[in-house]
């Protein structure tokens, strides 16, 4: 039984993020799923009130997920080493497992932000939205993979 340390990374990311993006999901979907107004009108009342809350809950959950990224890469850069020390086995301190594992912590902090506005785009936004960023994506993706 091998681990493999991308692996370990992102099952700790996921643990964690997951329950954060689907509950924010179901939180803006809930909220700004049922306003009435169209784009380019004026919100009424009911709408502005679910935006002003909306937008409270993001700018919240972006200011959490920044303070705890600002102390996950202070103090995690610093102490991983000894951490990783302490939880993988003697064999994969010898591999490239503790350089892959200390990468998580730099890459944690993008996937908490990554979840959290996903789960607000694609909440709010319409089917024709999601389109045109899917194509604008695969796009990209083609373009990277060519280059």
């Amino acid at each position: 039984w091998l681990i493999n340390p991308i692996q370990l990374g992102a099952l700790v990311a996921r643990i964690i993020f997951q329950p954060i993006e689907e509950a924010c999901r179901g939180f803006f979907s809930k909220v700004l799923g049922n306003m009435s107004s169209k784009t380019g009108t004026k919100p009424s009342g009911n709408d502005n009130a679910a935006l002003k809350q909306a937008s409270k809950v993001l700018i919240t959950l972006l200011s959490v997920q920044a303070a705890f990224s600002l102390i996950l890469v202070v103090f995690g850069t610093a102490y991983i080493p000894i951490v990783l020390q302490i939880l993988l086995p003697r064999q994969y301190l010898a591999t490239s497992a503790p350089q892959v594992l200390s990468a998580w912590v730099w890459y944690i902090p993008v996937l908490a932000f990554n979840g959290g506005l996903e789960a607000f785009l694609s909440s709010v936004a319409t089917p024709q939205d999601l389109n045109r960023q899917s194509r604008w994506v695969s796009h990209h993706v083609l373009m990277m993979i060519l280059c």
